[in-house]
């Protein structure tokens, strides 16, 4: 041999070693870029409803599990896995969520390795720089990331759904049985995933078409699986046999749960050009919600994703243009342009066509609404098709330079061809840098927004706190039942949130509880009212009970109803002795602070945090408790008196966050012996105000005065129109100043009265907009002295709403129990619990 022959053989080794140590430090880091974003703030969320119905489930046995999907609208796998998953994490938040994460940076090792599959057609630098491209695509896309911090099953669906397409590939090409059993497995995984992985596997299908035609093609010269075999009907009949082995596997538990999956929701129609503006901005942007805004970024991305999508549609054409029978079998190993182009373009935008068409109303049908969230499987394919795009875009440009200059001379062709290869590397660079900078802009806001909030952490610590084991809990009404029993995994019982409630139905229901029972545990939600606005529930438990006993969390309320006499003794008696966080601080009068519990971290302008204190003395204690910054300075105190506590007391402690407070970490603070401050637990602030409105910073064209209790007066009010047709909203603005402090959060009602009787309200409402002030922007605790808060609002009106004179009622209510706040006379007495302001007139 050679030796100069060998020496080149030898460099040229070391250095196709060198570039593959490079990128795989390249995919390394892409690989710690997805992880790292989609674990940061991971816990820092509450528990929706979905993720809650998830935990309920995982929480099941095996077996059990199986049962519960099988009458739901998803398949068992992830909850499987989410079940053993669990044994590990534990409940939290942060924990669950985690299995989504490693899954989600399981799909950017997926997407690179199938997007350098697709690429390294032209070669294997090309193949690694579109892999690392669709991979950075996907670890910074907000879609991706936010359905990898879900406790959901997209993020396995998402995975699935890659190994889906590059096991088909392997088949195609290679047919080894490592390959179909490869295949078989990540499809039929992914459909006992999720119901919509089947347009996947469709689409899979729909591509696999490209290779029968070319299987046919000059005599069935060029196979559809290119491996030892000659016949293409053989291969091709290895391919439809897998296809009947994914279906033999699935369709038992098709037959099995079709009652659950199959059954006839309601979904709100979409229009297409819509569903398109939807699909295309949660691909770039991320964000599902008032897209318009984001064209501005998503047209120039469109525009980029059709020129890279028409490159490959270009090198396809050159691929195959011109060429014989003879010249298509001596290529027939490399890679097709073509049926890979087929295979993504049918990936991306036909399962997304099957969901928009499976969610159009219909009747007596499978008919599920849509949601953006149905598209995230598809985000891969986008990303690698597009780095694909860009990366043969660049390409093209190099051959175009390098073919006009042939013409000039050898000498002059290679050095304007290395120019043309520089700027087509730049252009493929800037272009991604493109998609990159429109995908960050719908990141860079999504990370502020997740604070976890207390919904129900503080509700079920107390509970938990005094719950003995001859106690009922029951949620009322069940609306967000998920949520908790996210929180409360032990037993409860549910009103059902769609009866409504009489005298006779809330006796029926309570009576059989509350016979089994020592006490009962009610659950208020803000629900619960619209099924029982009478509230015969608590009143039926009232009227029974020894003892009660009234906590109360902003729009939520718990409260105990003792049945016995020696459970109304027991009434204060903690379950456990030992607080969350222990302590030792003395305090004035003999006392102790042993302990506190906290349920939530993060808060803003005019939010109550619910501190809850563990203290033993001999007799009652006056003290102070508030919030201290880091320089010291005490903000939102309250004085708290504490009753003689032998054993471990408890106390839960409302603090209203001022609105002068700045941003920053805090800390609690007590009063301790000495008369000094006990700082302890921590906490942070985000100072959220609104530009302070005087009311020489307003124009009222309507004054009103009037007042109501707790120091909250409106100044008056702006009518849209004094004329209003049926259907249309009627728009209309509250003017409210206050004295500041309110402690209590108010919801306003804006009603529209006929004088004929609406038979389907009950009553003479035609039309109704309840919120708190602002668009729940501005509650009442946040509300300063003298300011004046702008309150807007559309009345709906009925579209069978009879013409005539209608009245506008507002007035407040506190959203937990339904009672009005009292309108004052001018003596400062209660004179009626609403305000009539002004009227409109209906005309048909």
């Amino acid at each position: 041999m050679d030796k100069s022959l060998f020496d080149r053989s030898m460099m040229a080794g070391h250095s196709d070693q060198r570039r593959a140590d490079r990128w795989r430090w390249v995919m390394a880091a892409l690989l710690l870029l997805s992880f790292g974003l989609r674990v940061h703030r991971i816990g820092e969320q509450r528990v929706w409803w979905d993720e809650g119905w998830s935990v309920w489930a995982a929480r099941f046995s095996t077996l059990d599990i199986l049962r519960q999907t099988g009458n739901d609208v998803h398949p068992p796998l992830y909850f499987e896995a989410l079940h053993l998953w669990r044994m590990a994490s534990g409940d939290s938040e942060a924990g669950l969520r985690l299995l989504s994460a490693f899954l989600g940076t399981l799909t950017v090792a997926a997407t690179y390795t199938l997007g350098r599959a697709i690429g390294r057609s032209r070669s294997d630098a090309a193949g690694h720089l579109v892999g690392a491209l669709a991979a950075l695509f996907l670890a910074v896309s907000r879609f991706a990331i936010a359905w990898s911090q879900e406790i959901r099953m997209y993020a396995l669906a998402s995975f699935l759904a890659v190994l889906a397409l590059w096991a088909a590939r392997r088949v195609w090409e290679r047919g080894r049985p490592i390959d179909a059993a490869l295949y078989v497995f990540s499809v039929t995984a992914g459909l006992y995933t999720l119901y919509l992985f089947a347009p996947v596997w469709v689409a899979v299908n729909v591509a696999c078409l490209w290779e029968v035609r070319r299987a046919f093609v000059a005599q069935g010269s060029y196979p559809v699986i290119r491996t030892q075999d000659k016949n293409p009907v053989l291969r091709l009949g290895r391919w439809v046999v897998l296809q009947f082995v994914i279906l033999a596997l699935f369709l038992p538990w098709v037959w099995y749960a079709a009652g659950g999956f199959l059954s006839t929701t309601s979904a709100a129609p979409i229009r297409l050009v819509d569903f398109l503006h939807i699909y295309w901005t949660v691909l770039t942007v991320g964000i599902p919600l008032d897209v318009a805004q984001f064209n501005r970024l998503t047209l120039p991305a469109l525009a980029i994703f059709v020129t890279a999508v028409g490159a490959l549609i270009v090198a396809a054409l050159r691929a195959t243009r011109g060429k014989t029978n003879a010249e298509r079998r001596a290529t027939s190993k490399e890679t097709p342009v073509a049926r890979d182009l087929a295979l993504l373009l049918a990936v991306l935008l036909l399962p997304a066509l099957i969901v928009y068409v499976v969610s159009l109303p219909k009747q007596n049908f499978y008919n599920p609404p849509f949601s953006p969230r149905y598209l995230v499987i598809f985000t891969s394919f986008y990303s690698i098709l597009l780095a694909w795009g860009l990366v043969t875009l660049g390409e093209l440009m190099k051959r175009r330079g390098a073919g006009e200059q042939g013409s000039r001379g050898a000498g002059g062709k290679w050095q304007v061809a290395g120019g043309r290869w520089q700027a087509s590397n730049v252009l493929t660079v800037l272009l991604a840098g493109v998609m990159v900078g429109v995908a960050l802009v719908g990141l860079w806001p999504y990370y502020p927004g997740r604070v976890l909030l207390d919904d129900y952490p503080s509700l079920v610590s107390t509970i938990d706190a005094h719950r003995q084991p001859g106690d009922a809990v029951i949620l009322y009404t069940d609306t967000d039942w998920p949520i908790f029993a996210y929180h409360h995994p032990a037993a409860w019982r549910g009103v059902p949130h769609l009866w409504t409630i009489t005298p006779e139905t809330a006796a029926d229901y309570l009576a059989p509880i509350w016979e089994a029972h020592d006490a009962v545990w009610l659950v208020t939600t803000p629900y619960s009212a619209a099924g029982d606005p009478q509230r015969h529930v608590p009143a039926w438990l009232a009227a029974r009970a020894t003892a009660v006993r009234e906590f109360t969390y902003q729009d939520m309320a718990l409260t105990l109803y003792a049945r016995t006499e020696e459970r109304a003794a027991m009434a204060d008696r903690l379950a456990t002795e030992a607080p969350p966080h222990p302590l030792d601080v003395p305090l004035a009068g003999g006392g102790r602070l042993v302990g506190y519990g906290q349920a939530a971290r993060d808060f803003k302008s005019g939010d109550v945090i619910y501190l809850f204190l563990y203290w033993q003395s001999a007799g009652p204690l006056d003290t102070e408790v508030g919030l201290l910054d880091e320089q010291g300075q005490r903000w939102g105190t309250a004085a708290l008196s504490l009753p003689a506590a032998p054993e471990n007391g408890r106390r839960q402690v409302d603090l209203v966050v001022p609105s002068e407070a700045p941003d920053g970490r805090y800390r609690f603070f007590i009063e301790a012996a000495g008369q000094q401050p006990a700082a302890f637990g921590a906490l942070t602030l985000r100072q959220k105000q609104a530009a302070f409105l005087t009311e020489a910073n307003v124009t009222i064209t309507r004054r009103v005065d009037a007042s109501f209790a707790g120091g909250i007066r409106l100044l008056g009010y702006d009518l849209a129109a004094g004329r209003a047709r049926p259907g249309e909203p009627v728009g209309l603005t509250l003017y409210w100043t206050s004295e500041g402090g309110i402690g209590q959060t108010y919801k306003v009602f804006t009603h529209l009265l006929g004088d004929v009787f609406n038979a389907t309200s009950g009553n003479f409402l035609w039309g109704q907009s309840d919120s708190e002030p602002a668009a729940n922007t501005r509650p009442t605790t946040t509300w300063r002295a003298g300011e004046v808060i702008v309150d807007e609002y559309a009345i709906p009106l009925a579209a069978d709403a009879p013409a005539g004179v209608y009245r506008i009622e507002i007035g407040l209510y506190d959203p937990l129990t339904g009672q009005r706040l009292p309108l004052l006379d001018a003596d400062g007495a209660p004179a009626a619990d609403h305000l009539i302001v002004t009227t409109v007139d209906v005309a048909p």
